[in-house]
């Protein structure tokens, strides 16, 4: 079981180059970018994420993300169905899989989560998702829950990335996330997502 656990560490922490469009938040940054594999093709953490965070998570909890990446691997070599999966029990890791048109960017806000960690994958298709930071958002709805929306105008500090399925995202609690954005709002056609709840 050691020997599992220290060979999933070392897997995670390789060094990818692929990466999704979009501008980085954290240029200069030497950490490798985690990253977990579907069929032949490396999947990367987005470079609007933060991959030091990420990998620092990991490493205290390397059974959630092997369970989440296992479940991305396995479902994603067939056509995922709509629906909610328990990965681990008691709620420490679990897989919402839907299927929408994404919208205009105008309809979408920021959210956040106070207990858990976003794992945003595009199995198919594509959408355009933004992140930023508290301080520079206005909240418009508490948390009820587990979520909290904030206003998205006049947020000048934002990054965004096209996001589809070479690359996934990693959303925690302090970083206010805008998913499900249409990258060309006269032309929006159908992704499949997988967002993974990882508990923080």
């Amino acid at each position: 079981m050691k020997r599992t656990v220290k060979f999933f560490a070392i897997a995670m922490a390789a060094i990818i180059t692929a990466s999704c469009s979009g501008n980085s938040r954290h240029d200069g940054e030497e950490v490798s970018r985690p990253s977990f594999t579907r069929g032949e093709c490396r999947v990367v953490l987005s470079p609007i994420c933060d991959s030091t965070k990420t990998a620092e998570h990991m490493r205290q909890y390397p059974e959630r993300w092997k369970a989440a990446f296992d479940y991305l691997a396995a479902c994603c070599a067939d056509e995922p169905v709509p629906g909610e999966y328990e990965l681990l029990t008691d709620g420490e890791v679990y897989a919402i899989v839907s299927e929408y048109v994404p919208r205009n960017p105008d309809s979408c806000r920021f959210e956040s989560h106070r207990r858990y960690i976003d794992l945003q994958y595009i199995v198919s298709g594509c959408e355009r998702m933004g992140i930023a930071t508290p301080e520079e958002l206005t909240v418009v709805e508490p948390y009820t829950d587990d979520i909290e929306f904030y206003s998205a105008e006049g947020v000048a500090g934002a990054a965004y990335a096209v996001a589809d399925s070479s690359c996934f995202m990693t959303f925690f609690p302090d970083d206010p996330h805008r998913p499900s954005m249409a990258v060309d709002s006269a032309a929006a056609e159908a992704v499949k997502k997988v967002v993974v709840k990882i508990k923080y």
